[in-house]
């Protein structure tokens, strides 16, 4: 788990105990909702005990899931970047609060 610029939390759900790791993020951008709805899909599907393939595939991989990495743009109501203003898919490599 961490916490967003503003402090809330952003929880990293972890399944699997493979050696490989699979990132999955969901609303990098706010106003991509339909990612809410396939990240919520994959937790159900992990979260299957009695599914072969769910079963089958958490022992190759380890699965890192952030369902919603851009929690305060999705508090404020933004489209496409965070309560500062920035679009996340340019800050990966970069502190988020200097000037492009």
């Amino acid at each position: 788990m961490t916490n967003s610029l503003s402090g809330m939390p952003i929880p990293v759900l972890t399944f699997g105990s493979g050696q490989r790791v699979i990132v999955v993020v969901g609303r990098v951008h706010p106003g991509e909702t339909n990612s809410s709805w396939v990240v919520h899909g994959l937790l159900q599907f992990l979260q299957q005990a009695n599914n072969p393939i769910a079963t089958a595939l958490k022992e190759l991989v380890t699965f890192k899931i952030v369902p919603m990495i851009n929690v305060d743009g999705v508090i404020v109501g933004n489209y496409r970047t965070s309560f500062i203003g920035k679009d996340l898919n340019r800050l990966y490599a970069q502190n988020p609060l200097k000037s492009n």
